[in-house]
């Protein structure tokens, strides 16, 4: 009897020693990179043909892992709160460029200047969003869109 109660008392008791640590968290990195962007200016006005050059400065504790500039159609969609819903009326020629870089691989800030050239001349005018999006190298993610007018 005696030793079943001690099993019974050793049973209840083991959850209590064994539980989750808050330690084992620490130092683990849980936010996405910081995204500061410089150039263009969120309403910037713009023409085609205008050059286009993007500035801005990644920062994350635990480095970066990579960034992607992304350019699109403001048509039929927003991004307020990391909303990716795109829906089109209809489907128009519209300026589009996506491309990921690595280049900063590592680092824990870092000051980046794209210069995409010229702003296509054979695209749709109106709003468009170029957006940065950052992550970091625990693949936590970040991102910043503004929107661009091109005429």
């Amino acid at each position: 009897m005696k030793k079943s109660l001690y099993l019974s008392l050793a049973l209840i008791a083991f959850p209590l020693f064994t539980s989750c640590n808050d330690d084992d968290d620490k130092g683990k990195d849980t936010q996405g990179p910081k995204i500061t962007l410089y150039t263009p200016a969120d309403g910037q006005h713009m023409h085609k043909g205008d050059e286009l050059i993007v500035k801005f400065q990644l920062a994350d504790e635990s480095g970066i892992q990579s960034y992607k500039l992304d350019i699109h159609s403001a048509a039929g969609h927003t991004h307020e709160h990391d909303d990716h819903v795109h829906t089109r009326a209809e489907e128009l020629k519209n300026w589009s460029y996506q491309k990921v870089y690595t280049d900063m691989k590592g680092q824990k800030e870092a000051d980046v200047q794209l210069d995409l050239g010229k702003v296509p001349t054979d695209i749709k005018g109106g709003d468009y969003h170029l957006g940065v999006l950052a992550t970091d190298s625990f693949g936590n993610e970040t991102q910043h869109f503004i929107t661009i007018e091109v005429e």
